[in-house]
């Protein structure tokens, strides 16, 4: 899932260089944005695959804003579709389950387009003063991890929603629900201040951690690759998806087994009025 970050300005704390003062709210109209303005102190992403095929997501971030007010808050663009197993293309269904900050309910929007969903945090009306602010955004999704055999694989992007910041240290873990063990794991961590590997992994049987050792640059990547033993992961939710966005694959599904069952009744019909035939011509 590909996720940008951007911020809206206020006009009481322009940046330097900005040559007017309104008080328009860019984030709302895709404007152009100040990324320059933050960076996180920590992100700590917790990523929860389920047996009935979703994904349940808890990221904490402490957002530091250096010296200038944002106007509202992050906004989160995440891409909403993947390819499925058979080359299909699917939404997510991401649902935004709860967004906070400080320890108290945020507002929220979401505009979507074409494969995309901007989650805007925060009311347009509210300033972030400099300092430190704590948020924990909460959302499920569509799982778009593939079958090999009996087993699943999957990718999951880390940083996704922070790529464009600077981020001074973060925590992934991924955790399988009971009964679940993993088969491989490996973890791929870009932009590091360092030439080192910047990644440090703790493995349990169902838990698999990864902490950066050094902080990531702004346009970073960190993403964690893993299989895992598929029994009792139900595919049903996929396929209810596939139903609901792909109508047409069942109806030509349907068509096919009306069309070969003609076929064999009209083979069936012709065989045996040749037999009832051949019995006539036998009698007389």
């Amino acid at each position: 899932m590909l996720v940008a970050l951007a911020f809206a300005v206020s006009t009481q704390g322009r940046a330097a260089g900005a040559d007017h003062d309104h008080d328009h709210d860019h984030s709302a109209h895709g404007e152009a944005t100040s990324l320059g303005s933050a960076h996180l102190h920590s992100l700590d992403v917790e990523i929860r695959p389920q047996r009935d095929g979703m994904v349940e997501v808890e990221q904490q971030f402490r957002l530091e804003v250096d010296g200038i007010s944002i106007q509202r808050g992050p906004i989160l663009n995440y891409m909403t579709v993947f390819e499925s197993s058979g080359g299909l293309i699917l939404d997510t269904g991401m649902e935004v389950v709860s967004v906070s900050r400080g320890g108290e309910d945020e507002p929220f929007q979401i505009a979507t387009s074409d494969g995309t969903m901007s989650l805007l945090v925060g009311s347009k009306d509210v300033l972030l003063e400099p300092g430190p602010h704590d948020y924990i955004v909460r959302y499920r999704h569509l799982g778009s991890w593939k079958k090999e055999g009996r087993d699943l694989v999957a990718s999951f992007d880390v940083t996704e929603a922070f790529q464009a910041l600077p981020i001074d240290h973060v925590t992934a873990r991924l955790i399988l629900p009971e009964g679940a063990t993993f088969l491989l794991r490996s973890a791929a961590v870009l932009g590091t201040v360092d030439d080192g590997p910047g990644f440090a992994m703790t493995l349990g049987e169902r838990v698999m951690t990864v902490e950066t050792t050094a902080p990531l640059k702004a346009n970073n990547s960190f993403f964690l690759n893993t299989s895992w033993t598929g029994s009792g992961f139900s595919g049903m939710t996929k396929w209810m998806q596939i139903l609901r966005q792909h109508p047409s694959i069942p109806l030509a599904v349907l068509a096919s087994f009306i069309l070969l069952f003609l076929l064999w009744m009209l083979i069936s019909g012709g065989t045996r009025r040749e037999k009832e035939r051949r019995l006539a011509t036998a009698v007389a």
